[in-house]
């Protein structure tokens, strides 16, 4: 969780605010840990990802041969959660407005969980949720440091949890084979382009389910919510709810409470009318606390068209 200078966001979210829509930007061009990040994003059409509810349940036969194991979870150690999460970078991202307004979520249903806890070299990293049976998407400061000479996070020290529950990890662990961003974060450090995927080694979400993404036109005043896993809360989610204050081409602003391990949480709410099916829908990333995008609002990076195209990309590399 990151903060930025004040007076270059406010510049930026002025002029694009008005009539934003999403353009292919080179700064949204794909990139991989692991191959090929795929096409350049073209910004033609407008791709929306159906959500999925999942079976709900499963045997440990099936859980298997979906790679998924139910090995026991790393305690965090005794000096803290990890910085990503909730060490110095953290604490400078809660981002609770006037009183907390968090709940505690519980992840037997859907949609909760289909979001994810994020373990890094046994420490609570981030949050994700998942978009296809073994697709998560999160924020990119959940996969690489950012900028040029910034590097990827170790796949080999994440581990997934989909639906955690305090102690409980009712739906297994999976592993990650690959992890996806742009340009935009992997070599500007651009806090607008802060967004990213992860290919799992199992297809967990065929169980719990999966978040649609659709980009929603003019998000100002339309409700939504934020479900998490907090660093000062670790292994339990959390919601917060409120509205989409301001939106920019590529950002959305709301007060809902965050706190450092929010980022890569879903910004979403039920399918409005028109939608190609019911369920969850994510229209944005959440990726920055209060200082990034104003001083009274947490905010996300956008799903736009174009970075939906990305997500679908991702979702369909061999």
């Amino acid at each position: 969780m990151q903060c930025f200078s004040r007076t270059f966001v406010t510049a930026a979210f002025s002029v694009l605010s008005l009539g934003a829509v999403a353009l292919a930007s080179p700064l949204d061009r794909p990139v991989a840990s692991q191959g090929s990040g795929g096409p350049a994003p073209t910004g033609e059409g407008n791709p929306i990802v159906t959500p999925s509810f999942g079976t709900g349940s499963e045997s440990a036969a099936e859980a298997l041969s979906r790679g998924v194991t139910f090995e026991k979870e790393t305690s965090a150690p005794a000096t803290g959660l990890e910085t990503v999460a909730y060490g110095p970078v953290g604490q400078r991202g809660r981002s609770i407005i006037n009183w907390d307004s968090r709940t505690r979520s519980y992840t037997q249903n859907y949609p909760t969980r289909a979001i994810v806890y994020i373990q890094y070299n046994g420490n609570h990293h981030c949050t994700g949720f998942m978009y296809a049976p073994n697709m998560v998407a999160t924020a990119g400061h959940c996969v690489h440091t950012g900028g040029s000479g910034g590097s990827w996070y170790d796949r080999r020290l994440m581990r997934v949890f989909a639906g955690k529950d305090g102690q409980r990890s009712p739906w297994g662990v999976c592993r990650v084979s690959r992890m996806h961003s742009v340009v935009g974060w992997t070599q500007n450090n651009n806090f607008r382009f802060d967004y990213a995927a992860m290919r799992l080694n199992c297809t967990i979400g065929n169980t719990v389910g999966w978040f649609g993404l659709y980009e929603h036109a003019s998000p100002t005043n339309q409700p939504a919510m934020i479900g998490g896993y907090p660093g000062d809360k670790p292994r339990d989610q959390w919601a917060s709810t409120d509205k989409i204050r301001e939106f920019s081409a590529e950002m959305i602003a709301y007060r809902m409470d965050t706190v450092g391990g929010h980022s890569g949480s879903p910004i979403w709410h039920d399918r409005e009318e028109g939608l190609a099916a019911n369920g969850a829908y994510a229209f944005g990333i959440h990726n920055y606390g209060v200082g990034a995008f104003g001083t009274n609002a947490n905010a996300a990076a956008r799903l736009t068209s174009v970075r939906i195209q990305n997500y679908v990309t991702w979702r369909d590399a061999p």
